[in-house]
C-alpha cells in the first residue's frame, strides 16, 4: 500500500476585523447601521408639535387673562385752563377773602388693549396750591368712559372756592407764582362722598395754560 498524501489546502486571506461579512450584503447592513431610526424622527416631530402646542396654549391663556381678569389701568390727565380770582393786583392782598374758579378739562385713557376705563359718578376734584397743599377749590367730575385703543375722553369740570383763607406767608408766595406764571397746583380726583370710603384715585400737577406734563400719578 502506497503512503497517504495530505491533500494541501488552498491559503484563504482573512478579512480585516476579525474575520466579519464582506462583499454587497455587508455593505447593506453597514448602511441600515448608519441610518437614523423613523420611529426617533416620528417622536422628535411629536415632541415638537406638543411643545409649539403648549406654548401657543399659554399664549391664549395670557391673552384671555389679561382681557377678563387683569384690572383696568387708567391713565388720567388734567389741564388748567384758567382761572379766575386769584388777580395779584386786585384779590391777592392781606386779609383777604379769595372765591377762586378753576376752569379744568379732565381726560381719561385705557393703557391695556382689551378693558376700557370710567371716571365713575360721584367723583370729585379738589385743587389745592402748590406742594403745600392749600385747599383752593372742589367740584364734581361728570361720569366718562374710554374704551381700549381709543383716544382719551376728555370733559370740562369747573372747580370753585368761597370765603378761602390764606395765611400771609402762603399769600405772598402764591401772589408772585401767579404774577410769574409760575403757580403750580395740585388736583386730586377723589372717588366718593368724602367719607372712610373714599380714596383718591389720581394726583396731577399742573400750571395755568399749561406747561407741565399733564397726566397723572
Amino acid at each position: 500500500m502506497g503512503a497517504l498524501v495530505e491533500e494541501e489546502q488552498p491559503f484563504l486571506p482573512l478579512s480585516r476585523g476579525g474575520g466579519g461579512a464582506s462583499g454587497p450584503r455587508a455593505a447593506r447592513e453597514r448602511g441600515r447601521s448608519q441610518t437614523s431610526d423613523p420611529c426617533l424622527e416620528c417622536c422628535g416631530m411629536i415632541v415638537g408639535i406638543a411643545l409649539f402646542g403648549v406654548l401657543f396654549g399659554a399664549l391664549g391663556w395670557l391673552a384671555i387673562m389679561e382681557k377678563y381678569y387683569v384690572p383696568a389701568m387708567p391713565q388720567y390727565s388734567v389741564e388748567i385752563a384758567s382761572v379766575s380770582g386769584l388777580d395779584p393786583a386786585t384779590d391777592l392782598h392781606a386779609g383777604a377773602a379769595l372765591d377762586p374758579v378753576f376752569n379744568l378739562t379732565v381726560g381719561i385713557a385705557s393703557k391695556g388693549e382689551y378693558r376700557g376705563v370710567c371716571i365713575e359718578p360721584r367723583t370729585a376734584v379738589k385743587v389745592s396750591y402748590s406742594y403745600l397743599g392749600l385747599p383752593l377749590a372742589g367740584g364734581r367730575v361728570p361720569e366718562m368712559c374710554a374704551g381700549p385703543k381709543e383716544p382719551a375722553e376728555k370733559r370740562t369740570v369747573v372747580a370753585r372756592g368761597v370765603g378761602v383763607s390764606v395765611p400771609g406767608y402762603m399769600l405772598d408766595s402764591l401772589a408772585e407764582d401767579m404774577r410769574s406764571g409760575e403757580a403750580v397746583f395740585e388736583v386730586k380726583l377723589i372717588k366718593g362722598d368724602g367719607d372712610r370710603y373714599s380714596r383718591t384715585v389720581a394726583t396731577c400737577w399742573a400750571r395755568v395754560g399749561g406747561g407741565l406734563d399733564d397726566r397723572c400719578i
